[in-house]
């Protein structure tokens, strides 16, 4: 594309079974006061009428490029429009949320030469609840930058590592050519984290944070971050390898205290997915000394899971009859919808 003609921000939107919000979330962007972007539509294969509903917008708006593919995942999808981008910048909507008329022009107007990140907050509500009144993150704040020799304040200030989702953010495409930064496609959790954690390894971007609060993040039962995550135990314990992989590169590149709680939940993810006596073997005495120095300030609900993990490292027979036991319990307690009744006992 000629860079007289190239557009300043791709938006890219991954599409898969949601008809019923993928309306609201199209016109929010089509209805941007900043004009001067193109919008990626990625259909992953959608059984619904969602692929139709791309289409029938890109016949409308010269801005609209629709890709069809087979489903291959959210990260499948991002990588499909990281391919295809034209823009200077590349911002992630999520098909079933929506953004203000005024979302891109405020992550943009923080794009200076020397910013590679700029991260906006974002609203959280239900279906069911307006935005108006939902949870911003992270918290407001004033306008913020750091250097990559602040990135110990950052995180500390931010909370980066517990808000690394892809929305609400703008990317430099530049970079993201350059260092060949992709979405692990074999993940379906943590590939947000992944992505921007690898993305600063690479580049040591200013990054600026925003005030604005302009992304509204649909918070829906049923949706893949309300799933259960762990999947098989290779996959899971892959992805435990990956993410602490990626933080010890980056606390060690940048001297920070990147906090391993939400990594060691990895290897607890992959621990509850074993199958075998020798899935459990196979994670390395190094691997369960860290797990068992973060797990102690896991929730009131995993202590039996801390009792029983200590207790019986060593017999992986007996820890299998009890991850299975756990994991039958919990299928059932969510198959009858008990959980709701749990926590409404407990207010």
């Amino acid at each position: 594309m000629d860079n007289d003609n190239r557009p300043v921000i791709s938006v890219i939107v991954p599409v898969y079974n949601v008809e019923k919000y993928l309306g609201q979330c199209i016109d929010s962007i089509l209805k941007q006061s900043f004009q001067n972007f193109e919008l990626l539509l990625i259909d992953d294969g959608s059984p619904d009428e969602s692929g139709k509903i791309c289409d029938e917008y890109a016949a409308k708006d010269g801005r609209v490029r629709v890709f069809h593919k087979e489903n291959g995942g959210v990260s499948s999808a991002r990588n499909v429009g990281l391919d295809n981008a034209a823009g200077q910048w590349v911002a992630f909507v999520d098909s079933d949320d929506y953004v203000g008329e005024d979302y891109l022009a405020n992550l943009l107007k923080y794009a200076s030469d020397d910013t590679g990140l700029v991260i906006n907050r974002f609203i959280v509500f239900r279906d069911s609840v307006s935005g108006d009144s939902s949870m911003i993150l992270p918290p407001p704040s004033e306008i913020r930058t750091y250097a990559s020799s602040d990135y110990d304040t950052m995180l500390k200030e931010q909370n980066l590592d517990k808000n690394a989702y892809s929305c609400s953010k703008l990317y430099r495409v530049s970079s993201v050519v350059e260092y060949g930064i992709r979405f692990l496609e074999k993940f379906s959790f943590c590939e947000d984290w992944c992505f921007a954690f690898s993305y600063l390894n690479a580049t040591a971007s200013t990054v600026v944070f925003a005030p604005d609060a302009d992304y509204y993040y649909r918070n829906r039962e049923g949706s893949l971050v309300h799933s259960v995550q762990a999947g098989s135990f290779r996959k899971a314990y892959s992805r435990y390898v990956k993410t602490r992989e990626i933080a010890t590169e980056f606390a060690e590149k940048y001297n920070c205290d990147l906090k391993d709680f939400d990594i060691a939940m990895q290897l607890h993810f992959a621990i509850m997915a074993s199958r075998s006596v020798s899935d459990l073997k196979s994670i390395t005495p190094e691997d369960w000394d860290f797990f068992f120095r973060y797990f102690r300030v896991f929730t009131k609900k995993t202590k039996a899971d801390r009792y029983m993990f200590a207790r019986f490292r060593q017999h992986p027979s007996v820890l299998l009859l009890y991850i299975r036991v756990c994991r039958s319990f919990r299928n059932t307690l969510a198959r009858l919808n008990l959980w709701s009744i749990l926590d409404s006992l407990k207010k």
